[in-house]
C-alpha cells in the first residue's frame, strides 16, 4: 500500500458487498494513516440494497465511515443495467447523490454498467454523469459489443473509466475530462 500512496494511482475498485462487506472497512484501516490527499478512492452504491432516500442516506455514511474519509473521490452507482436504470429512476438515487456531489462528499460520480449499448445510452442522456465504468478485454470488445458502448461514452462526453480484464492482467485507467490518470 505504501508505494501506492501519493503516488497518483487510483485505489482499486472497491464497493459495498465485496469480500463479505469487508472490503471498505480493509481500505478504510490501511489508508488512514496517510493523508486525505495522497490517494483516490472509489465505491459504488448497492442499488439492489435499496428503497428510499433514508436507505441511501444510511448506507452513503456507512460507506464513508467503513472507509473512514470524508469524501470519496470517485462514487458510482453499481451495476447498472436496464432493471437498475429503472431504479434510480423511481427512488432518485441520482438526485441524492448529486446532493452529495454538492455538499462536497463526492468529486466525481458515474455509474458501473452491465447491460446493452441501447440501455446505456439511454442511462447518458438521462442525468450529467462525471464518468462511466465499462469492463473491457479482447472478448468484451465484440461478443459483449464494448466498442460500441465505448463509443457512446465518448459521443455523450462522461469520462471513460475503463475496466480491462485479462486473464493475468487487472489495470484500471481512468480518464477525467481528457485527462488520463492511471
Amino acid at each position: 500500500m505504501p508505494s501506492l500512496v501519493g503516488s497518483e494511482m487510483c485505489i482499486r475498485d472497491r464497493a459495498y458487498p465485496y469480500h463479505g462487506g469487508g472490503a471498505e472497512k480493509f481500505i478504510g484501516a490501511a489508508l488512514e494513516k496517510y493523508p486525505r490527499e495522497s490517494f483516490y478512492l472509489a465505491t459504488k452504491m448497492p442499488l439492489w440494497k435499496l428503497e428510499t432516500q433514508e436507505d441511501m442516506e444510511q448506507v452513503f455514511n456507512e460507506q464513508l465511515a467503513n472507509c473512514r474519509v470524508d469524501y470519496f473521490d470517485f462514487y458510482l452507482c453499481h451495476a447498472v443495467d436496464a432493471e437498475r436504470f429503472e431504479k434510480i429512476r423511481r427512488i432518485g438515487a441520482f438526485e441524492f447523490l448529486a446532493r452529495k456531489k454538492a455538499e462536497g462528499k463526492i468529486r466525481r460520480l458515474g455509474f458501473s454498467f452491465h447491460d446493452k449499448p441501447a440501455v446505456l445510452r439511454a442511462v447518458c442522456a438521462a442525468y450529467p454523469w462525471d464518468f462511466a465504468q465499462l469492463q473491457l478485454n479482447y472478448l468484451d470488445w465484440t461478443v459483449q459489443r464494448a466498442r460500441e458502448q465505448y463509443e457512446i461514452l465518448q459521443e455523450y462526453g462522461p469520462g471513460s473509466y475503463t475496466h480491462q480484464t485479462l486473464p493475468t492482467i487487472n489495470s484500471v485507467e481512468i480518464s477525467a475530462g481528457g485527462v488520463p490518470i492511471q
